[in-house]
């Protein structure tokens, strides 16, 4: 398999944990493969379970790796708040975020609610 410099870069990680949102499916899923095929473990998150726990099954045979699979719309704050205690309770430390899900935030920037953005890191 030929890598590029950027996926050698990826191997760095491997063993350790990603999450990524949107994993089911679009931009998300083709992200999840590529970290997988660098040998990192992997939470995937996404709001259609069946097809989430489809992409977890096939990346698991395909690339020896651990999964854990989170059904969840990540718009929600209670979601958020249970994706960070499942994860905490089973001492997943996350080395690598990629966020790919389908939504955003509406309307000006510094309307949008703080507990947000200092979830995600960006204050």
């Amino acid at each position: 398999m030929n890598h590029s410099a950027h996926d050698q870069n990826l191997f760095n990680f491997k063993n350790d944990w990603a999450v990524v949102t949107g994993a089911s499916s679009g931009i998300g899923r083709a992200y999840a493969e590529r970290l997988a095929a660098a040998g990192m473990n992997l939470v995937l998150i996404a709001r259609d379970s069946a097809r989430l726990e489809k992409t977890a099954v096939q990346l698991m045979a395909r690339h020896s790796i651990k999964t854990l699979s989170l059904p969840m719309d990540l718009e929600d704050q209670n979601e958020q708040l249970r994706m960070k205690g499942i994860l905490y309770e089973k001492g997943i430390r996350i080395r690598f975020l990629c966020h790919a899900a389908g939504f955003g935030f509406g309307g000006l920037s510094w309307g949008t609610p703080r507990f947000t953005l200092d979830w995600w890191g960006c204050t």
